[in-house]
């Protein structure tokens, strides 16, 4: 899929979708809460009738050119999780209506980071949590562009972080199909995760206030400037890490 033609998927109308409060039931799914909502449907944790944890992305009906689009994405997502071995749960659409169907998905742990965010008063986080958060999301791009996928529509809802160790580990909800590297798509998911990166940190309001090396990465979310100055992910982490150990020599120095 091209950008132009990604571009003309998210320019039509999307359609509504029902909302599900916890306790609610989707078919044989009982929801326990909602993960994120984007362009193409929203997100929910649920149990399946063996109470096991999973996720059903609803997907509204215009978010697909034809019926094969759906189709391919199933064989994609079975593709990533055979190659992950992710878990057992079986990727599947379990519930069609007439404006949207129903699919289900591995469950993953972690927290949406639009939950994270909210229970913030500030609705912001302080810059080393929003850089180890950064770093999580950048490693995870590495890995799932090392198997010539992309995701495609990367934001607050479908990104669950997850503490690994003493750091963090990010999970990234229904990466979009691909086959091969396709360079200008997965491009965006970089630019898309510099964008996270400043709303992290509070957006535009807050961009004047940040230390240079952040400015220099989130360079005013413009796409051209950041992919001019850091084309690839491996970049951004290694500007990210940088940046810290930069900060850490800073506050050592008493700088």
């Amino acid at each position: 899929m091209s950008t132009q033609a990604l571009a003309a998927r998210r320019a039509r109308p999307p359609g509504s979708l029902p909302r599900f409060l916890p306790g609610g039931r989707v078919g044989a799914f009982r929801v326990e809460s909602c993960l994120g909502s984007g362009w193409e449907g929203a997100v929910y944790r649920v149990r399946d009738p063996a109470r096991r944890a999973c996720v059903l992305k609803l997907f509204r009906q215009r978010a697909f050119a034809s019926r094969s689009d759906l189709q391919q994405r199933l064989r994609h997502l079975r593709r990533v999780q055979a190659s992950t071995g992710s878990s057992s749960v079986s990727i599947q659409l379990v519930h069609r209506q007439d404006a949207w169907q129903a699919v289900l998905l591995p469950y993953q742990p972690g927290e949406s980071l639009h939950a994270i965010l909210a229970r913030r008063p500030s609705g912001r986080l302080p810059l080393r949590e929003a850089a180890k958060a950064f770093q999580a999301i950048l490693r995870e791009l590495v890995r799932l562009h090392g198997r010539g996928a992309y995701h495609g529509d990367l934001h607050e809802g479908n990104v669950l972080l997850a503490r690994c160790g003493r750091g963090q580990r990010a999970h990234f909800i229904d990466p979009m199909p691909q086959v091969g590297a396709r360079v200008a798509l997965q491009e965006n998911d970089l630019v898309e995760a510099v964008r996270l990166f400043s709303w992290m940190l509070g957006g535009a309001p807050a961009y004047a206030s940040h230390p240079a090396w952040v400015r220099s990465i989130i360079r005013g979310s413009k796409a051209r400037a950041i992919l001019a100055h850091h084309p690839r992910v491996t970049d951004l982490l290694a500007a990210v890490r940088a940046g810290m150990q930069g900060r850490s020599a800073s506050r050592i120095l008493g700088d």
